[in-house]
């Protein structure tokens, strides 16, 4: 049998990339497809109450996309997308994949997305030139 190793703070930090520092926080932003409308919700209230605490940015997938719109404070921006593109057949096609294809076309998501709903760029560009960070 293996031996067994409390999780610790002190465990934990010399593994991690850089150093722990007390009083900075992260926004975590998971993936998931449309499931991401609940995170949408979530960052469209704090936009709404002006709540960015965070230092940190970190999201995946539908997180990422979430989270750019938080960034580039655009409420609504993330449901829309949602709603309104990720249920287009140009993005979602069992056919197209039977047929040996991509089921979802993100090209499609993005390139749609970027000329019909441009991200406010130059909001999030303020928001890193002040520190803080993004992965």
């Amino acid at each position: 049998m293996g031996q067994r190793i409390p999780v610790t703070l002190g465990n934990i930090a010399p593994l991690s990339l850089t150093p722990f520092r007390p009083g900075r926080m992260a926004l975590v932003c998971e993936g998931g497809g449309q499931r991401g409308i609940f995170t949408a919700g979530v960052l469209d209230e704090f936009m709404h109450a002006q709540f960015n605490p965070f230092h940190l940015y970190f999201g995946t997938s539908a997180g990422a996309q979430n989270l750019s719109a938080y960034l580039c404070n655009q409420p609504g921006y993330g449901r829309k997308v949602i709603m309104r593109y990720t249920t287009r057949r140009e993005f979602f096609d069992p056919l197209r994949f039977v047929r040996g294809g991509n089921l979802i076309d993100l090209d499609w998501l993005v390139e749609s997305t970027a000329a019909r709903m441009p991200l406010q760029m130059d909001t999030a560009a303020r928001l890193f030139d002040s520190g803080k960070s993004f992965y």
